[in-house]
């Protein structure tokens, strides 16, 4: 009886192995969110045994609670004389298999799986199971088969089970997994370094992706670098004063001594999680009256868009601080966290990214460019049922994670960072919306850039005069597409994450009027024409870390700033 019940947790196991490996395949980023959520549980209730996070740890769960239940309510009573019990005890493997995995998954917190992938494992397992269970009980079938045959049977599967599950063991290189360790570790790291001439050569890499790519210009040099103690998210400049945000809290006035904020003990980051990307994000002054606004992460993992008051030497008062708005976020990614002052508008705007939740809904701040202190937005309504309310904040929606969007007298530049295939940047006139004072929809998650994203997906539907509508159409009608967007495999190297951005205002510059964007790995400067729609790649040395923001420096001529994850600031003069 153990030889069976060994094979019977094997075959699952092995059975399991293959959903997980499809499932994360499917959505990598979904992987890495739920893997966070166990992750969390397990610091929340200060777990003591520190390991890594795989999917065998739920494939082992659900493997050894189905062989139990199989063997109580399945193996014990295995009979084939009758074909009612056939029947019934292929329907019970189906209520086991499919209760014991959509439970388990629950309890997990496991999101956004593929349900076509999880229809199809779970309508097959009892299938397979029962072929199992009728080999494993040839010895039931009296007068047929002796015993010696039967136990040669038993034992040859049992030899290839155990086979194929130490292969599987032993060849998991393309899991995907995380680390569950002891948060007050400290892990001796060697000091990043960036040489302002490397000495390599710097060449210009083929292009797949919209078609106004104009040229490609050498000559990009770092012409200084400055170093901080910590992970840099953002950098912003008002005043002609820079303001330098860390990732766990601190802003920085300029210099690397003189910090300006420190609201540490309020922002959860991703240093602390070990994945994902909270943190500080950014920050925008009004321009006349005492007081800014700053994004960040809180401690329970919320969006929090915070005022702060200045006194009268232009310092803050932390005192005031006035939370304006708390976004909860399930997942350890894609805050968005983006703000700036708006002089169209004469009010703030800020990003919300879609934190892993994948719907279209004008009822929710997700997935949106949010005004602060407006409610002039005619907003359709797109929900689960007709009774929602539209928002009536909203200057667009249909973004995955908008980071660094920048205004230009009427015009918005929104990049989007893209899921598997296309990164995009948007540029919208503004004007359109003081005419109808309708939303800008940029399409996702039907749309990834220009691709249709064919996965049945969503249950909200367009509510046009209190009358249910189809989303597909919906989405193809009202989309705003992007004026310039790019493949991920180039194929000469790998693009992925669109880094905003700003815009040179020197009309002597050759650059006059140019979006300067960068690519987060593939370490590539961009500069965008968005007057006459042309794309020029500026490509820069190998930097060694992924950048995170890209600022103009206004005090140089052609020059920017841009920040890296590792902690460093470089001066990069433009061809």
């Amino acid at each position: 009886m153990m030889l069976k019940n060994l094979t019977i947790f094997i075959f699952s196991f092995l059975f399991n192995s293959i959903l997980f490996r499809n499932l994360i395949n499917r959505n990598l980023d979904a992987a890495k969110s739920n893997f966070d959520n166990i992750k969390s549980d397990l610091e929340r209730i200060s777990f003591p045994i520190y390991f890594e996070i795989d999917s065998y740890l739920i494939i082992s769960f659900v493997s050894l609670l189905s062989t139990v239940f199989i063997y109580y309510f399945v193996q014990k009573k295995f009979t084939i004389e009758n074909p009612l019990n056939v029947l019934a005890d292929i329907l019970k493997l189906f209520l086991i298999y499919a209760g014991t995995l959509l439970g388990l998954i629950y309890l997990f917190r496991q999101y956004d799986l593929s349900r076509g992938i999880l229809i199809i494992f779970i309508f097959t397992f009892p299938l397979f199971m029962y072929l199992l269970l009728l080999l494993l009980n040839l010895g039931n079938v009296k007068k047929i088969f002796d015993v010696k045959f039967v136990k040669g049977v038993q034992l040859f599967i049992l030899i290839v089970s155990i086979s194929l599950f130490l292969f599987q063991i032993n060849n998991n290189d393309d899991d995907f997994s995380i680390n569950y360790e002891d948060p007050n570790k400290i892990d001796e790291v060697e000091p990043f370094k960036v040489d302002k001439d490397t000495g390599e050569d710097v060449f210009c890499r083929s292009w797949l992706g919209s078609e106004n790519l104009t040229e490609c210009i050498l000559g990009s040099e770092i012409v200084s670098i400055e170093e901080y103690p910590e992970s840099l998210n953002n950098l912003v400049v008002f005043k002609g004063d820079k303001y330098i945000l860390n990732v766990s809290g601190k802003i920085y006035k300029n210099n690397k001594n003189n910090v300006f904020l420190d609201i540490t003990n309020k922002i959860l980051n991703r240093e602390q999680l070990g994945e994902g990307s909270a943190g500080l994000f950014s920050l925008a002054f009004h321009p006349s009256d005492s007081y800014f606004i700053v994004t960040y992460t809180n401690n329970e993992n919320n969006l929090e868009v915070s005022k702060i008051n200045l006194d009268k030497n232009n310092l803050p008062i932390l005192d005031s601080l006035q939370i304006l708005y708390s976004i909860p976020n399930t997942s350890g990614y894609h805050y968005g966290g983006n703000i700036i002052w708006s002089n169209y508008f004469n009010d703030f705007i800020f990003g919300v990214g879609d934190m892993f939740d994948e719907a279209i809904d004008t009822t929710s701040p997700k997935r949106k460019l949010l005004f602060i202190n407006s409610n002039i937005s005619k907003t359709d309504l797109i929900s689960h049922d007709k009774y929602g309310i539209a928002r009536k904040d909203v200057l667009a929606f249909g973004l995955r994670q908008p980071w660094k969007f920048t205004e230009y007298k009427n015009y918005l530049l929104v990049p989007d960072i893209g899921r598997y295939t296309m990164e995009e940047l948007n540029v919208i006139n503004l004007n359109d919306f003081s005419n109808s004072k309708k939303p800008f929809f940029f399409g996702w998650p039907y749309f990834e850039a220009t691709i249709v994203d064919e996965r049945p997906f969503w249950d909200t539907r367009p509510y046009i005069d209190n009358s249910p509508g189809d989303l597909r159409k919906y989405s193809e009608d009202n989309v705003t597409m992007p004026k310039v967007f790019y493949a991920h495999d180039a194929p000469e190297n790998y693009r992925a994450a669109i880094i905003g951005g700003g815009i040179i205002t020197n009309s002597e510059s050759k650059y006059f009027e140019h979006f300067i964007f960068a690519d987060y790995l593939s370490n590539e400067l961009f500069a965008y024409d968005f007057i006459n729609d042309q794309l020029k790649i500026l490509p820069l040395q190998t930097l060694g870390s992924p950048i995170t923001s890209v600022t103009v420096d206004d005090d140089t001529f052609d020059s920017i700033l841009i920040t890296l994850r590792a902690g460093v600031i470089l001066q990069i003069q433009l061809p």
